[in-house]
Order: structure tokens, then C-alpha cells, then sequence
């Protein structure tokens, strides 16, 4: 009852907002003006505000519109060295980074951890990208601001920000298997403050298969069995802007998630066939932002200190049934789990020029994390942890066309309770508990090699500290917990050359080495048949990525990326690396018969892929073609339509998990 009291007092604002200016003429914002500038972490090339970003990639919510990419998972997967993965066990839908998942190039949302206390993975599939400005992503060699277990790199979502005195977007869609989608986002921009709300929703009753489908014994074909998802979001920013500089602004972002589990389908007769539905994945985020500059505004004579303080709560329940009926719950493998986890966290910046040529930026980061969980009928246990990082940046102009990036960090994990759960005797008892601390280091630097080109480079040796997962688990009954791992840690080495191409696009290619130590894994037959996760193995990855955009026509624009990634396990070459294809290609071409028009073919390649560690079953390699078109009417409506997968191929990210075949799309977009 108090979230639908908290949604129609959300409506009835925005509507009385919405009826008093919607005729006023007012100015209609940029996309880029609707970005909200204080939610990002960002390396500068030359130290100075308005300079390209060192290392970081990006898309707009412009694009991911036009695209129909919903998710950030499917907005990621687009851009080079990012391959999207099925977790098909779990339905959750995730990323790797030039081969380092979600544990280890973690997410946030305007600089705020995103990720799940317990195992530190989070499913892409459920944020989706409505309320988003745009999403960045910084590869190996990340900012110390990001705090603890960056070690691949980072991932942060960017919301929007008012920029007018009336901002306003309406959208609705829908698409095949009844699935649809709307968006009400509204706000106001006025000269010392702002405040937005944002509501949104998206289901899919099911998904359709490929009619090449074959059937098999768990999925008849047709529509995917248990495919359902429904994801509800809603939120509100508010701001206060007293002058040019300093910025306070409070958030807040409500997300109820339901979704089905598709059975394993495939050929591995060890492949585990589990009735899993999950009826609530629920998730709020409530954080502050401030930035204020104490004396002179350029920072040469002055500081500017910025603050994030937040609370994350997230909460899930799981239930595991019998059989296909979804009905019932009498055997040993069926259950009701519920997890209740949360994060308070805060994190001080300061950022000072006072030294000649340097902008030097000192950061302290501080979290506590709580995991509660239990099964129905039994104790809820619990597993807190503290972790603590604090780091100093520097950025160093050495002349006009070279820049130099150094930064050192050191982080502390301190385990603060451990509970362990007997249920032949239905009581807890302490797990032993161990402390943990890392060391990060990283330089890098720019040589503009003229106005339109430049080389870049990075080393930076990142970790990240064993999950609470990775420590306590007993993966029901089959392993050994290990409280006493030691963090995993990388050193990273990446090279890049990127050209612009007049006004009509631009060019880059990038080589990259990963040198992975201490790396965590499970290793069999410990104790009899037992596992345990063990500091065991060395790893590297490597390869490069390439990508260009091009206008060669007026009404044309194309582009491609292409990444190459192998993945090594030296440690044990009999043991394979899952989920990441050794070649992907992404291509489209954009015609604009007239200016109101614009039509789009893509194209994407995946080259095979494990999808178990002793390499006897994969995702076989596939392409899929995707037309997509927009139409905008009166400057202020935009129509989305198209098909994915127009030839309706049979493949899979993950083998026994099929992927959708044709679908189709139409949206309907109200905006200034």
C-alpha cells in the first residue's frame, strides 16, 4: 500500500508540473544536457574539466533508444571488448570485460556499488536503460574512486538530470508474446533547483523460439517455457544548485523484479533441469551527492570536495519447485529461499590544482555489507562485512600534448560476523573469521600526437577480495567453505591509438594483456568428493579490440568493432574458461532517406564459446541480423519499430539455454 501511495503522490506532481508548462514554450534540453554530471567517475586526459576521458568508452541514451536496447546488459554488448553472458541456472543476464566477469569489473550507478553483497554479481536484465543518460565503462585501468574490487575495470550507469524548466518523456510499446513496455519521466529545471520523477515498466510474457528449433524432452518449442519477466521501476532526484559550482542532490530508486527460470534443454545428460521461479527480486537505492568548491573556482588556489553517502537494500526469494506444473513442493530439491542483504556506504573526495600542472585527487571509501539469508522454516543467518579503501590520484600536464596518470590504494576487507547453519540440529553456529587487505597500483599516460590523434596507455595492478560466496558456501552440500582466502589481483597493460576523422567519425584499436594471479577456483576431490574454492590458479588474457564510425555520405552512417579475446588458464589448460567467444564482430549501417527517417541494419558474430569447464559442451558460433527504424514526427514524437533476429536463427549464449527467435517492436515516444 505505501508504494502505491508513493507512485500516484509521484503522478499527481508531475502532472500538475506537466499541465502548468507543457504549452509555455519553453526550451527544449539536450540529450548530453540531460546527463547528470555529478554521478560520474572520470579520469581527464590534461587535468582540466571538459577533456576527453582517459580510457573510458560510452553509449548514449539516444542510441540505446534508437537500438531498442532495453537492458544493460544488451547496451554493453555493443560496444568492443564486452561479451554478453547467460547465467542460463540462475536466468540472469551479465557481461564480461575483455574476459573478466561482474566480481571483477563491478557495477554502479552514478558512482554508487550496484553489485549483491553475497556473491557479487548483479543480472543486468533487470535494470533497465529508460531512466539512464548514458553508461560508461573504464577497461582495466580505472579511477581509485570506484573503491575496492574494481580489478578488470568498471562499469557505472549514469542517470539523467532536468535541464529545462519542464523536461518530458512518455513512451509505450509493445512486442511479440504480449510483451510490453511504458516510461513516464518528468522534471524541472529552475535556477538553484531541480527535481525529477521517473516511472517505468517492462514485461515479457514469454519469448518465442526459433521455428528451426528442435524439441527435446524439457521444451517443446513455440514460446520459451518459464521465459516470463516483469520489471517495475520508479524514482525521484532532487537538487539544489546554489551557485556555478557547488551541487547537493538526493536520490532515490525503487525496482520490483519477477521473473521465470528456463529449464536446461540441451545435450549434457549431467546439465541440472531446475522448476525455478523467483516472485520477487526487489532492489532500493537511496543515496546523497554534494560538491562544493572552497576557494578559487579553477582549484589552483582551492579544493573541491565531493561526497557520496548511500543505502542499498536488496532483497529476493526464490522458489524451487517439483516439476513443470510449478504446483507443488514435496521433494528434497524443492524450497523457498529468501535473501535480505544491504549496504551503507560513504565515500570523501578532495580535488586540488595548488601544485603547478597537476590536478591530485585523495579519496577515502568506506562500506558495510550484510547478507542475511535462510530457507523456509529454518533461522535466517547472517554474514557482515566491512570494507575500506583509501587512495590518492594524479594527473600530471608534462607538456601540451602529454599527459601523465598515476594513483596508488590500499584496501582493507574486514570480516565482522559469519553464521553457519546445522540443519540436522536446526542451530547456528560462528564460522571462523579472517581479515584481508590488498594494494592497488596503476600509471598511465596521453601523447597527443596532433589535434585528431592521440596514443594512450595503462598499467595498472588491481584485486578484488573473495565474495562472502566464495568464502562460506557449501554449494548445497557438495564443498568446503574456505574463510581464509587471499584477494585475486591483475596487472593489466593496455595500448591505444584513436583517430578522429575530420567531422565524419573516428577510428581506434587497442591491445590489451591481463596477467591474473591468485586467482580463486573450485577445486574437486579435496576431501572425498568435496570441493573447495582455493587460491590456485594463474591466468592471463589477452587480445585487442577495433572500431571505427564513419559518415561517407550524407545520409549514411556506418560503423563496426571487432574483439579479439583469448582467455588461458595456465594453471590447468585442461580446464576451460566459459561464456566468452575468441571473435565477435558488431556492424550497422544507418540510412536517412529523409531527415525524419532513419533506418538500421545490424549485425552481430560470435564465434563459439565453452559452456563447460572440460570443453565437451558449447554455444555454437552464430550470426544475427536485427532491421530497426525510427521516424520522428513534429520534433517531438519518435516512433521505434523493427525486428531482431529477422532470419529467425536457432543459437544460443549459453548451450542448452536457446535465445529468442524474430521478434518484433513498436514504440511510440512523446518528448521534448
Amino acid at each position: 500500500m505505501n508504494k502505491i501511495k508513493t507512485i500516484l503522490y509521484f503522478f499527481l506532481i508531475s502532472l500538475g508540473i506537466l499541465f502548468d508548462r507543457v504549452f509555455c514554450g519553453v526550451e527544449e534540453p539536450s540529450d548530453s544536457a540531460k546527463i547528470f554530471y555529478l554521478g560520474e567517475i572520470i579520469i581527464v586526459g590534461n587535468g582540466m574539466e571538459g577533456s576527453t576521458p582517459f580510457q573510458q568508452d560510452a553509449i548514449q541514451q539516444n542510441e540505446m533508444m534508437k537500438q531498442y536496447l532495453l537492458n544493460t546488459s544488451h547496451a554493453l554488448n555493443i560496444l568492443p571488448g564486452v561479451n554478453i553472458s547467460n547465467v542460463g541456472g540462475r536466468n540472469e543476464s551479465m557481461v564480461y570485460v575483455r574476459g573478466f566477469d561482474l566480481r571483477q569489473i563491478p557495477v554502479f550507478l552514478d558512482g554508487i556499488p550496484q553489485y549483491v553483497p553475497y556473491d557479487g554479481y548483479v543480472d543486468l536484465a533487470r535494470f533497465t536503460t529508460f531512466d539512464l543518460s548514458r553508461i560508461t565503462i573504464n577497461k582495466g585501468f580505472s579511477s581509485i574512486l570506484y573503491g575496492a574490487n574494481a580489478m578488470g575495470g568498471a562499469i557505472n550507469l549514469i542517470s539523467r538530470k532536468p535541464s529545462s524548466e519542464l523536461d518530458y518523456e512518455f513512451l509505450s510499446g509493445i512486442m511479440n508474446s504480449g510483451g510490453y513496455n511504458y516510461l513516464v519521466n518528468l522534471g524541472m529545471n529552475r535556477q538553484s533547483y531541480y527535481l525529477s520523477g521517473n516511472i517505468s515498466k517492462s514485461v515479457q510474457n514469454s519469448f518465442p523460439l526459433s521455428q528451426s528449433y528442435t524439441t527435446t524432452q524439457n521444451e517443446n518449442g513455440g514460446e520459451r517455457d518459464n521465459s516470463y519477466r516483469s520489471d517495475l521501476k520508479y524514482g525521484i532526484k532532487t537538487g539544489y544548485t546554489p551557485n556555478e559550482t557547488d551541487e547537493y542532490t538526493f536520490s532515490f530508486m525503487n525496482q520490483h523484479g519477477e521473473k521465470g527460470n528456463p529449464v536446461y534443454s540441451g545435450a549434457n545428460p549431467l546439465g541440472i533441469v531446475r522448476y525455478w521461479r523467483w516472485p520477487n527480486w526487489d532492489k532500493i537505492s537511496e543515496y546523497f551527492i554534494s560538491k562544493t568548491v572552497f576557494g578559487d573556482e579553477s582549484l589552483h588556489n582551492g579544493v573541491l570536495v565531493k561526497t557520496r553517502f548511500f543505502h542499498d537494500k536488496f532483497k529476493n526469494t526464490l522458489h524451487s519447485y517439483d516439476d513443470a506444473s510449478y504446483s507443488t513442493q514435496s521433494k528434497k530439491s524443492s524450497f523457498k529461499s529468501y535473501y535480505n542483504d544491504d549496504s551503507w556506504g560513504a565515500v570523501l573526495e578532495g580535488v586540488s590544482r595548488i601544485l603547478r600542472n597537476h590536478q591530485i585527487t585523495i579519496a577515502s571509501y568506506y562500506k558495510y555489507d550484510i547478507h542475511r539469508e535462510n530457507n523456509f522454516g529454518e533461522p535466517a543467518r547472517t554474514i557482515s562485512d566491512a570494507a575500506i579503501s583509501a587512495g590518492i590520484e594524479d594527473v600530471y600536464l608534462l607538456r601540451e600534448d602529454v599527459s601523465l596518470i598515476g594513483g596508488v590504494s590500499y584496501d582493507l576487507r574486514k570480516s565482522l560476523e559469519a553464521q553457519d547453519y546445522n540443519s540436522k540440529t536446526n542451530t547456528l553456529s560462528d564460522f571462523p573469521k579472517d581479515d584481508a587487505h590488498a594494494l592497488n597500483i596503476q600509471i598511465g599516460g596521453i601523447y597527443s600526437i596532433s589535434s585528431v590523434s592521440k596514443v594512450t596507455f595503462g598499467i595498472a595492478r588491481k584485486t578484488r577480495f573473495a565474495t562472502m560466496k566464495d568464502r562460506y558456501s557449501y554449494k548445497q552440500g557438495s564443498a568446503i567453505p574456505n574463510p581464509y582466502l587471499l584477494p585475486e589481483y591483475a596487472v593489466n597493460y593496455d595500448i591505444s591509438y584513436h583517430e578522429m576523422i575530420d567531422a565524419r567519425g573516428f577510428f581506434k584499436v587497442s591491445a590489451f594483456y591481463n596477467d591474473i594471479r591468485n586467482v580463486i577456483m573450485q577445486i574437486t576431490n579435496i576431501q572425498g568428493t568435496l570441493s573447495q574454492m582455493l587460491n590456485f590458479g594463474k591466468a592471463r588474457y589477452f587480445g585487442a579490440e577495433a572500431e571505427f564510425e564513419l559518415n561517407p555520405i550524407p545520409f549514411m552512417n556506418t560503423g563496426m568493432n571487432y574483439t579479439f579475446l583469448k582467455r588461458d588458464n595456465i594453471s590447468d589448460p585442461g580446464i576451460k574458461f566459459l561464456d566468452t567467444p575468441e571473435h565477435k564482430i558488431f556492424f550497422y549501417t544507418t540510412i536517412l532517406p529523409i531527415s525524419t527517417i532513419d533506418v538500421t541494419l545490424g549485425v552481430e558474430y560470435n564465434s563459439p564459446r565453452y559452456s563447460t569447464s572440460d570443453g565437451l559442451y558449447n554455444a555454437p558460433a552464430y550470426t544475427i541480423f536485427d532491421v530497426k527504424s525510427s521516424l520522428t514526427l513534429f520534433d517531438h514524437v519518435l516512433i521505434n519499430f523493427g525486428v531482431t533476429n529477422i532470419f529467425d536463427r536457432n543459437y544460443c549464449i549459453m548451450e542448452g539455454y536457446p535465445e529468442a527467435g524474430r521478434t518484433g517492436y513498436l514504440n511510440v515516444r512523446f518528448s521534448n
